[in-house]
């Protein structure tokens, strides 16, 4: 039998692999779409303290990934630009054209490998987190096995190593839940605290976890919010399986995501479901769960509802649910294997 040693050393052993493959990706594949507008973004943030632009997501990520840029390129050529009146407008596209054309080709690889470099921070925050809760719900080998869900997804190697904010939502939010049940086993004002900086850190890195809580929010979230879901009302064109229309389809997000994710990962997702509805009777559900299974439940149905834009990106920020579920496999098969041998006894 392992000791929880070994167990250290494998979950240690998966973070390494994943920096590994997450540099790799990012140093090899070139900056796409929004990531030309992401960075100089926030580098305008920290220089001038200006939160307009850019502001259908809140602002952390990019100016995460603005911090080494800062540090290693101070002369940067960075643009400038005129507020818009209309909340609608994006001026943050047309600041990434010029600072493309102001800072030249030859260094536009390596600026946008060091702003991808820091953030992936994120994804392996999200790898910490998985590790912890299932560790803490299902015992030793189910931490590790929720660990290595999250470290070898193939949309979390991908969108973890650029700069968009969906990897880094979906960590933070999963640490926010975390420490959230923490302090409902444990009420204190440490834990409390702990909580609610999670839940902050969260809310500034993607405005779809808006759903998480409702409070007064400063203007640029608000129309920044505004500006995205006009965006969704907008009908634009969508695909799907061979068919090109005019708005989205309600089940597109699971669809892609049995195209998208991993065989191996269903079926554990599957068994982990039927093992749990067979024992659901046979003992007390653990309140824990639904702190793992209800946001992601609730997360889907929210953006299957939106119609207007469909991007399977966005679907990540519900993964760490069901990566936790089913490192919940473990326990259950354990709990019916000693059922059987009880029977046979």
């Amino acid at each position: 039998m392992w000791n929880f040693n070994r167990y250290k050393t494998c979950a240690l052993g998966l973070i390494g692999l994943q920096v590994a493959l997450l540099l790799t990706s990012a140093s090899v594949h070139n900056p796409i779409d929004d990531e030309l507008a992401h960075l100089p973004c926030g580098i305008i943030h920290w220089k001038t303290g200006d939160r307009t632009l850019y502001h259908v997501n809140p602002p952390l990520v990019r100016m995460v990934a603005a911090v080494p840029v800062m540090a290693l390129y101070p002369n940067l050529v960075v643009p400038t630009f005129e507020k818009s009146t209309e909340p609608s407008d994006r001026p943050e596209f047309m600041v990434a054209y010029h600072f493309l054309q102001s800072n030249g080709n030859p260094m536009l690889c390596s600026i946008y490998f060091w702003a991808r470099s820091l953030c992936i921070l994120f994804p392996l925050l999200g790898a910490l987190v998985c590790w912890l809760w299932s560790l803490e719900l299902y015992g030793e080998f189910a931490g590790l096995l929720s660990m290595l869900l999250w470290t070898t997804c193939p949309l979390v190697l991908g969108w973890g190593s650029t700069i968009y904010p969906d990897v880094p939502a979906a960590s933070l939010w999963m640490l926010a839940a975390y420490l959230f049940w923490r302090w409902t086993c444990c009420p204190n004002w440490s834990r409390a605290c702990w909580a609610g900086m999670a839940m902050g850190a969260a809310l500034l890195t993607k405005l779809t976890l808006l759903y998480m809580i409702v409070v007064p929010f400063p203007e640029q979230y608000v129309l920044g919010f505004d500006t995205q879901r006009r965006e969704f009302e907008a009908v634009l064109w969508s695909y799907l399986n061979g068919r090109h229309q005019k708005g989205g389809w309600y089940h597109y997000y699971l669809f892609t995501a049995c195209i998208k994710l991993p065989i191996g990962t269903f079926a554990l997702f599957g068994i982990a479901s039927l093992l749990t509805i067979s024992q659901i009777i046979k003992r007390q559900p653990n309140a824990a769960e639904w702190f793992v299974i209800a946001p992601a439940s609730v997360l889907i149905l929210v953006i299957s509802s939106q119609t207007g834009i469909k991007h399977l990106y966005i679907s990540k920020l519900a993964y760490p649910s069901p990566v936790d579920t089913t490192a919940e496999t473990n326990m259950d098969l354990q709990d019916l294997q000693d059922e059987c041998r009880s029977d046979l006894q």
